[in-house]
């Protein structure tokens, strides 16, 4: 009833240990009372090698530090992904009207980041401390990615970490499906889930790039050309796949993408476990400070964006941040986004009055391409794996939906970027009702 009604009521990790021991205590006991009770009906024998059995294997893994940790983090990850998943949901498009509109927003997106790209070139002319040009950084990505979530715009690649967790739970809910139902109606859902993610790439870098330039030739006509034209190799250089480390950084930015999507469904779990929007509403202090429509209005914003806030802040952090990081390290870390790599492109075209050759245009476009898809894979991939694992479905049912995919790509390919008129209702089910 605990786990069920967790949804509800949020899961500390106080309270998963607990029931995690009861749940061990109980499976024990029952092993333990079919080899001491005598029934007609059962072969004692067999009862009493079952307890040896299961004696055998407790001690051979009692010493387990990663089987404990996993037992006991798998309903934390259940509860994470959760609630990440269940904002997943309205990321996954089906018609062609909610295709529209995440290109839209897409656009909006992309707006936001167009003017952070110019801002953090600027950031880049200054000579701060280590602290300071990680301070102002964050800050920079910061506020763009707040301001992209409270707007309801899209950015691309916020998409992944929320997606798995919905994908994780149509696999565990269609369980008993029969098989081949089951793989085509997820291979539908991933057919939603790349298109959808297709559409948001497509409307971050077609409005990141020209609206950077345009930003670029107004910075230069109100305080002249040094900026852009100094940074343009830099900018260029970066986004060459070939000769500079764009995949990689591409790669630890996708890893700074699933753990902002941890930070949101942890945050969010853990105001539903302690209340803390009731709390709001009842506090003496605020009783005396705020009336009670302010308080509930208040309380209802935190339960509503704490958990966006926060990790929108954090991920700016983490972006801002590990150049600095790198520097003190003596490593070569840095971040490539796809929707910032195209605002850079933008910059640095301008910077360089356009006279560049073939290969760095070409070079820089192939970039981009690749620091989105390994901005989702990434990202996509660590997700799914923790959501896989917080419903304890098994890896290998990759590759049965893997076969699947590639069957429905061969048969509707344009599926997988565009949404058909008419299509097969989304896998996605209901939860569970909860226990009172």
């Amino acid at each position: 009833r605990a786990y069920r009604n967790s949804s509800k009521h949020g899961m500390g990790f106080q309270v998963n240990q607990r029931l995690v021991m009861m749940r061990h205590m109980l499976e024990r006991l029952a092993v333990t009372l079919d080899a001491l009770a005598i029934r007609p009906d059962h072969d004692g024998r067999a009862d009493t090698v079952d307890l040896v059995k299961q004696l055998i294997r407790f001690n051979t893994g009692s010493t387990r530090v990663l089987g404990f940790v996993d037992h006991s983090t798998q309903v934390m990850a259940r509860e994470i992904t959760h609630h990440t998943g269940r904002a997943g949901e309205h990321y996954i498009t089906t018609t062609p009207g909610e295709y529209a509109r995440m290109f839209r927003t897409a656009l909006g997106g992309g707006f936001v980041v167009a003017f952070a790209c110019v801002f953090k070139a600027w950031m880049g002319t200054l000579d701060p401390s280590l602290f300071g040009q990680a301070t102002l950084y964050s800050l920079n990505y910061a506020w763009a990615f707040i301001t992209i979530y409270l707007l309801h715009l899209t950015l691309a690649t916020k998409q992944p970490a929320m997606t798995a967790a919905t994908i994780a739970a149509t696999l565990d809910r269609g369980r008993g499906l029969p098989e081949q139902e089951h793989y085509d109606d997820l291979a539908l859902l991933l057919a939603r889930v790349w298109r959808s993610q297709f559409v948001a790439f497509a409307g971050n870098v077609f409005m990141a790039f020209p609206l950077a330039v345009v930003l670029a030739y107004g910075w230069n006509f109100l305080f002249g050309a040094d900026l852009f034209a100094h940074k343009s190799p830099k900018l260029l250089g970066e986004l060459d796949p070939f000769l500079s480390l764009a995949v990689p950084h591409a790669m630890l930015a996708g890893i700074f993408l699933f753990l902002s999507g941890l930070i949101s469904g942890s945050v969010v779990n853990r105001s539903i476990h302690l209340r803390i929007p009731e709390r709001f509403e009842q506090h003496p202090v605020l009783k005396l400070t705020m009336s009670d429509r302010m308080r509930a209005r208040f309380a209802k914003l935190y339960a509503e964006h704490a958990g966006g806030v926060i990790s929108n802040f954090w991920f700016g952090v983490f972006m801002g941040s590990i150049g600095v990081v790198g520097v003190i390290l003596g490593l070569p870390l840095d971040i490539r986004h796809i929707t910032f790599a195209a605002g850079n492109l933008g910059l640095g075209l301008v910077g360089a009055g356009w006279q560049v050759d073939t290969y760095t245009v070409v070079a820089a476009i192939l970039g981009i391409g690749l620091i989105g898809i390994f901005n989702f894979v990434v990202s996509f991939g660590l997700s799914l794996a923790l959501a896989m694992h917080s419903r304890n479905v098994p890896f290998t049912d990759l590759v049965d939906i893997g076969a699947a995919v590639w069957e429905r790509f061969k048969w509707a390919p344009l599926s997988f970027f565009f949404p058909p008129r008419k299509e097969v209702a989304s896998p996605i089910l209901p939860d569970p009702p909860e226990v009172v």
